[in-house]
């Protein structure tokens, strides 16, 4: 199979949350800041697990990606 990255100018971010816990890491899988309204806003999503893939696009942006690669803006 192939893949499709589209690329956004931001830095490539995976999101995980389980549970309560939620990590924020970069594309070497360092541990990065999220900032806090994109936190909240996955904190408060009805499901105990999840994974994003997008791009941060600083102050507090974050283009996430559906599983078609198209851009999904978030607010």
């Amino acid at each position: 199979g192939w893949g499709l990255e589209v690329k956004a100018d931001g830095e490539r971010r995976m999101i995980r949350k389980s549970g309560s816990e939620i990590v924020s890491s970069n594309r070497k899988g360092l541990i990065v800041n999220l900032a806090a309204p994109v936190a909240d806003a996955i904190a408060a999503l009805p499901f105990d697990r999840v994974v994003l893939d997008g791009e941060d696009m600083g102050d507090g942006g974050y283009v996430a990606f559906d599983r078609n690669a198209r851009q999904a803006p978030s607010k």
